[in-house]
This record gives structure tokens, C-alpha cells and sequence, in this order.
């Protein structure tokens, strides 16, 4: 939320596949309804990619 600005409602509403790491960019809906894309600072990066990590662990499916 600190390095793209966003409202936290918005945050609350994004989902993992939003994020686009490479592009540094998110897809969100704007208040109003209206979808929009909007870059993500370069040093929130590793943050966000250890938090992917950390959930892909925890809550991914047990394979068996």
C-alpha cells in the first residue's frame, strides 16, 4: 500500500494474480468501479515477493 498509494479498501480487494512484479505494476479497482493499473515503487519489490513466498508455502495445496 506504501509504495503504490492506493486506498486501503483497495488493498483489502486486490488479489495475488493482480500483481505483475516483472512490469513492477498492479491491476485494481479504483473507487467507482473503474479498473486501473498503477506502478508499484522498485524498493516495495522484495517485500512483496517475500510476502509470495511466504504464502505459497503456508497455503498452498498439500500435494499428495
Amino acid at each position: 500500500m506504501l509504495g503504490t498509494g492506493i486506498r486501503v479498501k483497495e488493498v483489502a480487494n486486490t488479489d495475488v494474480t493482480d500483481l505483475n512484479l516483472k512490469t513492477a505494476m498492479l491491476s485494481d479497482t479504483r473507487k467507482g468501479g473503474q479498473r486501473d493499473i498503477i506502478p508499484i515503487a522498485h524498493w516495495v519489490l522484495p517485500y512483496i515477493q517475500d510476502y509470495i513466498d511466504i504464502r505459497q508455502q503456508r497455503y498452498a495445496p498439500n500435494k499428495q
